[in-house]
């Protein structure tokens, strides 16, 4: 598990990918595991393989383009799908969940969070009793606890790298309505409203406490400017 924030991995990508893009015109570094899907494309075009997009954002589910739009001999699967009453299976792990679970490993790593409690229950359902106890009982979000997050100015890098990725590889998309105006819309509420790209401080949420029950305590009657 890396030990760098998650801000700070992707102030690191983008940074690196960023001054190679202006210089190039488009992404061939690689940061640590990562890359911008530009230099995914281009690391397989040259060997013959055909790459489709496949575009989350469009109101035709991720999984129905795949197997009616790029699979050409699953007719069956389409039909299925495009018949299908119910939602579609999904992971509802967003960004919040992994900073609750970084909340649950930090507080295991100072022992906080007991070897007999560690051996009782898993570290992710540690997180989820934790995100339902903040969200559902405490009636609180994210921005209630103490939070490190990029600044304006670094947010303000990181959207205009995403747009000139998207507008390169999805023109048509970029030009209509759902695109960059939605774009930019989604970004603001990511960045600013759900504060997705900031983490846990997790030294004065944790300072002073001697037990788990006291970090829940902390986190009920606490308040962080």
């Amino acid at each position: 598990t890396s030990t760098i924030p998650t801000w700070g991995l992707i102030r690191l990508w983008a940074g690196d990918s960023a001054s190679h893009y202006r210089q190039f015109g488009h992404t061939r570094t690689k940061t640590n595991k990562y890359t911008f899907i530009d230099g995914s494309i281009l690391a397989w075009q040259p060997h013959g393989f055909t790459v489709r997009l496949l575009n989350i954002h469009r109101r035709r589910h991720i999984t129905q383009q795949l197997l009616c739009e790029v699979i050409q001999d699953a007719p069956n699967s389409c039909r299925h799908l495009e018949q299908k009453t119910s939602g579609l299976v999904a992971n509802n792990n967003g960004m919040a969940w992994f900073l609750y679970n970084q909340i649950v490993f930090a507080a295991a790593g100072r022992g906080l969070i007991t070897e007999d409690m560690q051996r009782n229950q898993t570290r992710v359902s540690m997180t989820n009793e934790l995100m339902r106890y903040h969200r559902d009982v405490l009636n609180k979000t994210l921005v209630d606890l103490p939070l490190a997050c990029p600044t304006d100015e670094e947010l303000k890098d990181f959207l205009n790298i995403s747009l000139t990725v998207e507008q390169t590889w999805m023109p048509e998309w970029y030009a209509l309505p759902e695109g960059e105006a939605a774009h930019r819309s989604a970004f603001q509420k990511t960045a600013y409203q759900e504060r997705s790209f900031c983490n846990i401080d997790v030294d004065p949420l944790l300072a002073g406490t001697a037990s788990w029950d006291e970090v829940l305590v902390k986190m009920r009657d606490a308040t962080w400017v």
